[in-house]
């Protein structure tokens, strides 16, 4: 799955088509992260904020794509990625 994401963001540069596929992709990603969020969240959280964290979160998940590509720690990273949605989780609460 990293090798076919790659392969469309190395041709999304160049290509409307690719770029449009993935943007597509990404607000899917988007929009599955929201309602996932919105179930633990408090009602009163705004939107705004919100919509900050999903696209943290999205950050962080695309440089751990690399990270593990290239360091093969996926408990390390595993332990990572726990301790940083704690964070964002606190920061919306």
């Amino acid at each position: 799955m990293y090798t076919a994401l790659l392969h469309y963001i190395g041709h999304a540069e160049h290509n409307e088509a690719y770029r449009l596929k993935l943007k597509a992709m990404f607000d899917m990603m988007m929009t599955s992260w929201e309602e996932i969020l919105r179930v633990n969240l408090r009602r009163d959280t705004s939107q705004q904020k919100l919509e900050k964290v999903i696209r943290i979160i999205d950050i962080h998940f695309a440089g751990l794509i690399t990270h593990d590509l290239i360091y093969k720690d996926p408990l390390k990273y595993k332990t990572l990625t726990k301790d940083f949605l704690e964070l964002m989780m606190s920061y919306l609460e």
